[in-house]
């Protein structure tokens, strides 16, 4: 009896370590399939996330609402760009906070929208925001490339090999566009992208703002 006693808590203890292996084993394995997010979080390029998805408007007529918008306010050059900003038909954009969005270093354009664009781009930002709402991290942002350039600063593009660069004037010397070239992902780049997808296409269907691809960015002009 005892002999039997015995070897049923020997299969028992057997069974039992088994038990536990396999379920350490199965929890490791889990865990190895859970995507880790960065502290700096990930840098999502918008034209492989999104750009497919969105309806995009013509060119001309990025450039011809731009004209209509602002009553052809066209940024020939710095000394023009001041006595807008001096005047309040260009506004400095201030990022921080981080509305839902951050500026990059610029390197052919400058910190400035028409007050309407300004106001536009920070409806953006609260939009995605609120699309973040239920995701687990709401820290993520979109990130500018290019705003407001002069006459100058175009063509200087365009020498820089930059072939998305329109030739002439640009929806960009009215103030009224801005480039969106990447996402700052905190969450799911899956849940990140969708949320900014779909505060675009809010925008757009409500007629506040133009859509267009350039290489790797969204190029968004503000009409009224």
């Amino acid at each position: 009896m005892k002999k039997k006693n015995t070897l049923f808590i020997i299969t028992i203890c057997i069974i039992g370590c088994f038990l536990i292996a396999y379920l350490l084993n199965n929890n490791f394995s889990n865990k190895k399939h859970i995507p880790k997010i960065n502290k700096k979080g990930n840098l999502i390029p918008v034209n492989k996330y999104i750009l497919a998805r969105l309806k995009k408007d013509d060119y001309w007529i990025h450039r011809d609402k731009a004209q209509k918008t602002t009553n052809h306010q066209y940024v020939k050059n710095v000394k023009t760009r001041n006595r807008y900003v001096n005047s309040n038909k260009l506004l400095k954009v201030n990022d921080k906070g981080r509305k839902g969005y951050y500026i990059q270093k610029l390197d052919y354009s400058s910190k400035h929208l028409t007050p309407l664009a300004y106001k536009r781009l920070n409806e953006l930002g609260s939009l995605f925001m609120s699309n973040l709402k239920k995701s687990k991290d709401v820290r993520s942002f979109f990130r500018i490339s290019s705003l407001t350039r002069t006459e100058k600063q175009q063509k200087d593009l365009r020498k820089s090999g930059e072939k998305g660069a329109t030739k002439g004037k640009s929806s960009h010397n009215y103030g009224v566009s801005f480039d969106i070239s990447h996402i700052r992902s905190f969450s799911s780049d899956k849940i990140t992208s969708k949320a900014l997808e779909m505060a675009l296409k809010q925008m757009q269907k409500e007629k506040k703002i133009l859509l267009l691809g350039e290489n790797d960015c969204i190029h968004v002009t503000v009409i009224n």
